[in-house]
This record gives structure tokens, C-alpha cells and sequence, in this order.
């Protein structure tokens, strides 16, 4: 991802918490301190934590190294996240992390004339939180 501002063009709803997203309804959770952006017109979900499905293991992800021995694993929405690092390969994943740090307010956000919302792509993001 690139350094530039984000452009989401984003419809409020009926619905707390259920935003069209660029065209697609997309529904903000929250579990266990992970934020999701659920993306129902492709089935989808989006986080800034790296995931497992809880079928998987989680020794086995950090015995393979791909997790830290120490990191922090929260169960939430069906899947084992590493709440302790940080991955954003997708703009949704990024406003799950705005939405998660509380950068970015779901309910209470004001849009440009064409109705999208700009986000700063945070200068330096954390590999670990």
C-alpha cells in the first residue's frame, strides 16, 4: 500500500454498523478487541491481524515461526487472530485498523461532495501492536 490518502466512497444505511463500501455492503464487528469488516457482497472478512481458521493450530504456527512464541491469539468471528502483529494487504483491512485504534469512526464520519471519506495511510504502521 502506498503512502497516499485512501479514497472509500461510503454510504450510510438503516442499519448501525452496515455501510456500503465502494459499492459492496460491508458490516463492522467487533469480537474479543478485533475489528472485522465483513464484506457481504463477496463473502469476505478483513482485518489488520493475520488469522487462522480455528480448525487450524496455533503451536503449529508458532512452532513453524510464523507467529512469535510470546504473541497474543484471540479467538474471535471463527478464526484464531495474532492480535499482536499487524498486516494490511487490503484497503479494507486498513479501515479495520482505523476503526480498531480508533482513527476512524464508523457511525460518525463526514464524506466529501461525492460522498467518499479519505483516510491517511499512517506514515510508519506497526509491525506489532
Amino acid at each position: 500500500m502506498s503512502s497516499n490518502p485512501v479514497k472509500f466512497k461510503i454510504e450510510k444505511t438503516d442499519r448501525p454498523y452496515v455501510l456500503k463500501i465502494d459499492g459492496d455492503w460491508c458490516k463492522i464487528v467487533e469480537e474479543n478487541g478485533i475489528v472485522q469488516i465483513q464484506n457481504g457482497s463477496v463473502g469476505l472478512g478483513f482485518s489488520a491481524h493475520p488469522n487462522i481458521d480455528k480448525t487450524g493450530s496455533v503451536e503449529c504456527m508458532k512452532a513453524l515461526g510464523r507467529w512469535g512464541k510470546h504473541d497474543r491469539i484471540k479467538l474471535a468471528h471463527g478464526f484464531y487472530f495474532n492480535k499482536t502483529r499487524v498486516v494490511i494487504t487490503h484497503k479494507l483491512d486498513l479501515l479495520a485498523y482505523m476503526i480498531q485504534t480508533g482513527q476512524f469512526d464508523p457511525v460518525v464520519f463526514t464524506a466529501d461532495s461525492e460522498g467518499c471519506v479519505s483516510i491517511p495511510y499512517p506514515a510508519k504502521l506497526p509491525r506489532y501492536i
